[in-house]
């Protein structure tokens, strides 16, 4: 029996280190209440021994279940310290002596596994590893275009098409589709391919490097987009807008100015948006009556053209410059951005260098003081293929004069060379103190708030001009 009703008669008769053993456990047997006296196991019944301190026959067992864990059912009933044997005596992957020899999950045959999700399920062998089953099946995978069987469906590159037939891009010939080191599928043509017949991209609307793409990476033409370009959706002239309008637009000093544009050229002043019919201010102040000088809203609209090879438009007040860049959807450059497009990346005195060189900007020091054709003067650039910042015109900015509101900054000294205080301009005199200094300092790449520099906004003199600025969105 299961119980204490005769613990005291069991304790009685076990050894001491056994009576420690099983009360550590929590578990005592107990005497047969039916057996006789008995010297030996072999005068008690089958499943019964002879319990040697009350000479009865008794059980504690009749499983080894029975019994605490580290001990097992003898044949006699005796739950006695050992192994016992369990899952029928056939080794498990469970970290048991399942057969009792000695050895834990030994000879543990492999069985099969597998592995499932969304996108398939993998079958593989499942071995018993540091006592715990391990399965060798891979994880399902979306397919990839890499000759293996991602999601084990017993097919490989499925719906990549490697293969077939594909047509070249651009100038690109045809190719046969095949798998790409990104786990997609390209064709043969492209680069790094295995029938790669393409050239080095260029500013063409093709894809010259059979990549896929069109006029990636490649140096803008500094080409207006006119004619059917300027609304036909491209990026002609590769310069990182769309059917821009007024002429040529740069990009300069990204790291300071990034999405921000300059005309290449100062602008001529253009009777209708795509810079075609009369260009304005060549020979005089002969713009229309209705596009006034002044404030007073216009009744006529012109157009900013900066187009290479034109003779910039002259006679433009603050509001005339301005206006016309707003026409184009453009505006008038800042301060700060007029000096860096003349300074460039480095920070340079004049657009060509930080050394004064007479003759390679078109300003009126010691010059014959004509008007040059825009981009004429190929030196007087800080490399970024903006041009004539310095001579040519003088060129308008937004901000005022902050020492006189009323005045507006203009910058780079005219292919005529004067000298202004607040406006008012004089001929420069060779033989005058200062004038030389003056002029330079006037036609540097540092537009600053400084009196010669800085007009009435309504002010039109011949050698007035600007250009535009753009921010793309």
């Amino acid at each position: 029996m299961r119980g204490n009703g005769n613990r005291g008669k069991y304790l009685a008769r076990v050894g001491t280190a056994a009576v420690i053993a099983l009360l550590a456990t929590g578990w005592v047997g107990c005497a047969s209440s039916s057996s006789g006296g008995c010297q030996t196991d072999t005068d008690c019944p089958s499943g019964r021994y002879c319990a040697v301190l009350s000479g009865q026959c008794a059980f504690d067992c009749v499983y080894s279940s029975d019994c605490p864990a580290g001990y097992r059912c003898t044949g006699r009933g005796k739950c006695e310290p050992g192994c016992s044997i369990t899952h029928g005596g056939i080794e498990d992957c469970d970290n048991v002596d399942n057969d009792c020899d000695g050895q834990t999950d030994e000879d543990v045959p492999p069985r099969d596994c597998e592995k499932k999700n969304s996108y398939g399920t993998c079958r593989g062998q499942e071995a018993c590893l540091d006592h715990a089953w391990v399965c060798d099946a891979p994880v399902p995978e979306q397919e990839r275009c890499d000759g293996a069987d991602n999601d084990c469906d017993s097919q490989t590159d499925e719906g990549f098409e490697v293969g077939q037939v594909c047509p070249g891009a651009g100038g690109c010939p045809d190719g046969l589709l095949e798998c790409a080191p990104d786990g997609g599928a390209r064709c043969s043509t492209f680069p790094g391919g295995s029938d790669d017949r393409s050239g080095p991209e260029v500013c063409n609307g093709l894809d010259d490097d059979c990549d896929g793409g069109t006029d990636e990476e490649v140096e803008p033409t500094h080409l207006p987009e006119s004619g059917a370009q300027a609304n036909d959706g491209l990026d002609n002239n590769c310069n990182g807008l769309v059917d821009e309008r007024g002429g040529v637009l740069v990009q300069f000093n990204p790291s300071f100015f990034p999405g921000t544009y300059m005309t290449a050229y100062e602008i001529g002043v253009f009777e209708n948006p795509d810079c075609t019919g009369r260009q304005y201010g060549l020979t005089g102040d002969d713009y229309p009556a209705g596009w006034p000088a002044g404030p007073e809203n216009p009744s006529v609209t012109l157009y900013a053209c900066a187009l290479p090879g034109i003779y910039p438009s002259g006679h433009l007040s603050w509001y005339r410059a301005q206006r016309a860049c707003a026409a184009q959807g453009l505006r008038l450059c800042v301060q700060a951005e007029w000096n860096s497009a003349c300074q460039g990346n480095d920070a340079r005195l004049y657009p060509y260098g930080s050394q004064y060189f007479a003759n390679w900007c078109n300003e009126g020091w010691g010059s014959s003081g004509t008007l040059a054709p825009n981009g004429e003067f190929e030196k007087c650039t800080a490399g970024n293929h903006i041009f004539d910042m310095v001579g040519n015109m003088a060129e308008w900015v937004q901000e005022y004069f902050t020492e006189a509101p009323a005045y507006r900054l203009v910058g780079g000294a005219p292919h005529v060379c004067s000298i202004c205080e607040s406006g008012n301009c004089r001929d420069c005199d060779p033989n005058r103190p200062n004038d030389e200094d003056r002029f330079k300092d006037w036609g540097s790449c540092l537009l600053r708030n400084k009196d010669n520099m800085a007009f009435l906004p309504e002010q039109t003199i011949s050698w007035l001009g600007g250009r535009c600025c753009y921010n793309k969105p």
